[in-house]
């Protein structure tokens, strides 16, 4: 099961768990015990927030006898959860406007939920950042150029994204291979010839899309997405609305600052929102497809939190992509 999938009985253990955390820090030693135990029967259950949970469990080994107030403070964290994961489960609407026939359901089904499961944090400077953008990026792909002889699929990666976000298993070779094995069709029932992703010698280019074939892509697995201007007050919105986000960026002005060219699109994902003491627009968390490659190839950490007006000078003239639904 997908790291992103969930199911009821995953979460009803999880809270039963927190109840059982709550009842008593005399017994600490035994309830982590316990705790352990029914974790790793039910962890794959949980979802996208397993890993919060297995963090959550190593904290409370730690604690000692008297730290009852800790041990209260991870309970109803843990509790916070449950209630997230049951949340996205009893309400979720499967009416995504697609050719839902054309779709392979053992992946699963794509969410489309009421409002929100995610909620505002604030820090310790009184600011506010939403979509837990650092345990987020551990769920999502960075490794654009892993699929060997295709190192242009920085737009693949973000739709891998978002379909995970969504609840759909997927991988970045199985999206490579249906664009490049798939044409686009437009309204008027005409199809684009080129494949939905590039194909050259170059491997630079290989898997190369633009906002049109990324639209193809998330809709033939289920994911009903909108094209809109880039406007950060409107990516913030949608992103605080729980909808998945492709932004289009000039690398070079992302990176370095420097003027944008028609030869440095690139697409990351929106995953996250700051915002300042006074409620301004402070910045966004990007989920980078390049992340890795950069670390690997030149030393450098890319950062997963940008300004605002940083992304604002970075956003090219092409469209975003948002999902029509609340997805997370």
């Amino acid at each position: 099961m997908a790291l992103f999938s969930v199911n009821e009985e995953g979460a009803e253990e999880l809270r039963r768990l927190a109840a059982r955390v709550n009842g008593g820090h005399e017994h600490i030693n035994e309830i982590t015990k316990e705790l352990k135990e029914a974790f790793h029967l039910y962890e794959e259950g949980l979802g996208m927030y397993r890993e919060s949970v297995e963090d959550n469990i190593s904290m409370l080994e730690k604690m000692t006898l008297d730290s009852a107030g800790a041990v209260r403070n991870l309970a109803f964290r843990l509790q916070e959860i449950a209630r997230e994961i049951l949340l996205a489960l009893y309400r979720t609407d499967f009416t995504a406007e697609v050719k839902r026939e054309e779709q392979d359901l053992t992946r699963g089904r794509p969410r489309s939920l009421e409002k929100t499961a995610l909620h505002w944090v604030k820090t310790d400077d009184g600011s506010n950042i939403y979509g837990n953008p650092e345990q987020m990026l551990k769920q999502l792909s960075r490794n654009q150029g892993f699929v060997e002889g295709f190192e242009g699929t920085c737009g693949i990666i973000c739709c891998e994204n978002v379909l995970k976000m969504a609840g759909i298993r997927i991988t970045q070779q199985e999206l490579i291979t249906y664009a490049s094995n798939h044409q686009q069709e437009y309204e008027d029932g005409s199809i684009k010839r080129d494949p939905l992703c590039t194909h050259s010698e170059d491997p630079l280019q290989n898997g190369e899309t633009n906002y049109k074939d990324r639209k193809a892509i998330l809709e033939h697995f289920g994911v009903a997405v909108d094209i809109s201007p880039q406007e950060i007050h409107g990516i913030a919105k949608a992103v605080v609305e729980g909808r998945g986000v492709i932004i289009s960026v000039h690398s070079n002005c992302l990176y370095r600052e420097e003027p944008g060219t028609r030869g440095d699109y690139h697409a990351v994902n929106v995953i996250g929102v700051k915002m300042k003491k006074d409620g301004q627009l402070d910045g966004f968390y990007v989920c980078d497809p390049a992340a890795e490659r950069y670390k690997e190839h030149m030393g450098i950490e890319l950062p997963i939190y940008y300004k605002a007006e940083r992304i604002q000078k970075s956003l090219s003239e092409k469209p975003c992509m948002i999902t029509k639904y609340i997805i997370r």
